[in-house]
């Protein structure tokens, strides 16, 4: 894929195994139980809401609540946050002390999935399989991102370039 040939994934990333290898089958699992879990926990939130299409391109966000029904931090409203709020569940084996923002993929399908419904905000709900790697267990952590016009763009115009390349 893209990350792959701009050499900002490695084949072998744990996160990203072979699902015809019985890990990756069982990692792609407990995700879907995740996601599970955190659509259970939000009900406000409008769980699996369907295939979107745009410019032939089909993606299906985990789900997706307006931010008037929810409780917002008091640091997202008082960046204007309004609308609809992408809503995206990540089981990881990555370390709870590594930036998020660094993980480009789950960045460029949240931006895709952003400009796909027509906000800047995502809600990552990321478990940490292994925690911090310092024996504290697994960790769950929330993280709101807001995206620029600009970013959601980018990213756009990448992925149409590279729609249907292998």
């Amino acid at each position: 894929g893209i990350a792959i040939r701009a050499g900002l994934l490695k084949q072998d990333d744990p996160d990203e195994l072979p699902l015809t290898q019985e890990r990756g089958m069982l990692r792609m699992s407990m995700g879907f139980a995740w996601e599970w879990l955190v659509a259970h926990q939000n009900p406000q939130m409008v769980h699996q809401p369907g295939e979107i299409v745009r410019g032939g391109i089909a993606m299906n966000p985990d789900g997706v609540t307006w931010m008037r029904d929810i409780v917002l931090p008091a640091e997202v409203e008082a960046r204007g946050a309004r609308g609809l709020l992408v809503e995206e569940s990540k089981c990881t084996w990555l370390s709870a002390r590594r930036d998020l923002r660094y993980k480009w993929i789950w960045m460029a399908q949240a931006q895709a999935y952003c400009r796909a419904v027509g906000t800047q905000w995502v809600r990552f709900h990321v478990c940490y399989v292994n925690g911090d790697y310092r024996g504290s267990g697994p960790i769950y952590m929330v993280f709101w991102v807001q995206f620029t016009q600009q970013e959601l763009d980018t990213t756009w115009a990448l992925i149409r370039r590279n729609a249907g390349a292998q």
